[in-house]
């Protein structure tokens, strides 16, 4: 037996050696034989309070892969497991959570929706939000209206069903809402084109000299009126 359990096989691999006897010197259910399993996957100082037959080794081989029993005697035999520990369940999926919201650049008072996601773990998911200024919320999708401007963390933490968690959280910028600074909202501004105000410029700029100029020159070119009236026809030196 220490050759055995020595060997590379079962250093190395799962393995088991089971040690019993033929009959003894009784009948069955008093045949009591001495039977012992060892190796590195059997539990250690652990002794039933079960009885077996020699079929249960059978039915152990039988239910530890999985197989069809041979016969009825193996089929109705109880197995042996009890003697290797309970296998540790397969480690859980990670749990990896995300989520996005629009609009990107929210003014305040603007509505934000935010929509989570989540993979792996154990569904169903319960999702829990934070929103960067004490306000929560729940939920896999939410709305939420920020109020003061600046930079805002909002959180996402999803629970699984088995209990695990995970966070991630995202900045929100909050700009000022144009509307809370004096517009209008029900009025229609009326915007010149700057192409247009240039025209206008250019020509006032043009036109207004050359008006004072032209009523300038007329004024310069009025005759004055004479005091005395010309008589015609008289002679002036006579």
């Amino acid at each position: 037996m220490p050759l055995i359990l020595n060997s590379p096989v079962f250093r190395t691999q799962k393995a088991a050696l089971f040690v019993t006897f033929d009959e003894g010197y009784g009948l069955y259910p008093t045949d009591n034989v001495y039977t012992v399993w060892a190796g590195p996957v059997v539990k250690t100082h652990h002794q039933s309070s079960f009885q077996y037959s020699h079929y249960s080794l059978l039915k152990t081989i039988e239910a530890t892969w999985d197989l069809q029993p041979m016969t009825a005697k193996d089929e109705g035999s109880p197995d042996m497991r009890e003697f290797f520990p309970i296998p540790l369940p397969p480690p859980p999926v990670p749990l990896i959570v995300n989520f996005t919201f629009s609009p990107t650049n929210p003014d305040t008072g603007t509505k934000v929706n935010f929509s989570g996601s989540a993979t792996g773990g154990t569904q169903p998911y319960a999702y829990n939000w934070s929103f960067g200024n004490g306000d929560r919320g729940t939920g896999q999708t939410i709305g939420y209206a920020y109020v003061i401007v600046g930079n805002h963390t909002a959180n996402l933490t999803v629970t699984d069903a088995s209990g695990q968690t995970a966070t991630t959280s995202r900045a929100v910028s909050v700009d000022a809402d144009s509307s809370s600074f004096g517009t209008c909202q029900g009025c229609k501004e009326m915007t010149v084109p700057r192409n247009l105000g240039l025209l206008i410029s250019f020509a006032l700029g043009i036109g207004l000299p050359l008006m004072t100029s032209a009523i300038i020159s007329r004024k310069r070119r009025t005759p004055r009126q004479c005091s005395k009236p010309i008589q015609s026809g008289r002679n002036l030196d006579g």
